[in-house]
């Protein structure tokens, strides 16, 4: 048998800090018997289980840490040892793995943070701003309650009510609406101002804006503003289909009525505004019709002179005919007439 002895140890359940950790394990363990060196086997690696809660000791607790100065919640604590550090002296601030610790949480109301210009603090009365539709602001000079528009006051308490305590104030029909101090007064369509105290005017003494105008106020001028194809004063005059750019790609636009146009294309475009290009096959074929036209037209050119022409030297011949006749006649004599006399037998 070997001479060499092996490490030996017993594993127990009680819930310690292992060595070189800061939380507690549900296992420790006891060494009985070390590993001969060189040949003694060393004992096998040690599971500590899982983590758990070390007991405390029986010593009494430490003070409680002070609360925060400041509104609102707060957390302090207070601590001792655990039970396996108790005869030892343990700075629980600095070592807290070693030590067991007591938490206390609440709402600080005896504080320092109030409103400013009160002695409203801002645990007690945040709620308060809150529901009036307030929001609590910071700034360097403490804490306010924000209103909104409709109301003031330390914690918006207080309700602006100028309409109601000016029921007149907007006249002529127009609605009155609270502006923080202020009021704002919505009018009809007839009257206009502060107060809606001024007639509405339109364009020009009762001119409306035709053709789909509209009119505004310019300056302290009345002016209507016109559609695209009217202009004038007060929007009568069509200013036509032909625009400055109507025709594309250099065309020409031609008005055919009020209503219709047409638009002259520049060589090497197409379409009814001119925004098409035309293909080198269009443009042989387009090159061929024309030259087809052109000896079309040069042929019948040809034919009508030729026939008008014709048509002349037959009519100089017929009139030649006619006068060779007529002056034949003059120079052809008289016959003398016979006088024939009749015999009875």
């Amino acid at each position: 048998s070997s001479t060499y002895k092996d490490c030996q140890e017993t594993r127990f359940k009680r819930c310690t800090f292992p060595p070189n950790e800061t939380i507690c394990r549900e296992y420790t363990y006891v060494r009985q018997q070390e590993a001969d060196i060189p040949y003694g086997k060393e004992c096998p690696e040690r599971d500590y289980g899982e983590i758990c809660e070390c007991p405390c000791s029986d010593k009494p607790w430490s003070e409680w840490s002070a609360k925060s100065t400041t509104c609102g919640p707060y957390t302090r604590e207070r601590y001792k040892v655990v039970r396996e550090f108790e005869n030892v002296d343990v700075d629980c601030t600095k070592e807290r793995h070693k030590c067991c610790f007591s938490i206390e949480q609440g709402l600080q109301t005896n504080c320092t943070d109030f409103f400013i210009n009160s002695n409203k603090t801002i645990m007690e009365y945040r709620e308060t701003c809150k529901n009036n539709n307030g929001q609590i602001i910071k700034t360097e000079a403490g804490y306010f309650c924000e209103c909104d528009d409709s109301r003031h006051g330390t914690l918006c308490e207080n309700v602006y009510t100028f309409c109601e305590d000016h029921p007149n104030v907007c006249q002529n029909g127009g609605k009155c609406f609270n502006a923080g101090s202020s009021y704002i007064c919505s009018c009809t369509s007839d009257f206009q101002g502060v107060n809606c105290t001024i007639p509405e005017i339109t364009c020009d003494n009762g001119k409306k804006c035709l053709n789909g105008g509209t009119c505004s106020l310019v300056e302290g001028k009345y002016i209507c503003h016109c559609s695209q194809s009217y202009t004038g004063k007060f929007c009568e005059s069509h200013t036509g289909l032909c625009k400055k750019d109507t025709c594309k790609n250099g065309g020409c636009c031609a008005a055919l009525s009020e209503t219709h146009f047409q638009c002259l294309c520049a060589d090497g475009f197409k379409g009814t505004l001119c925004e098409g290009v035309v293909s080198r096959f269009e443009e042989i074929v387009t090159t061929l019709s024309n030259s087809y036209i052109t000896i079309a037209i040069a042929i019948c050119s040809l034919l009508a002179v030729a026939f008008l022409c014709i048509s002349g030297q037959v009519v100089r011949r017929r009139r030649k005919r006619r006068r060779g006749r007529h002056s034949r006649k003059r120079r052809e004599p008289k016959k003398p007439k016979t006088l024939s006399t009749e015999t009875n037998l």
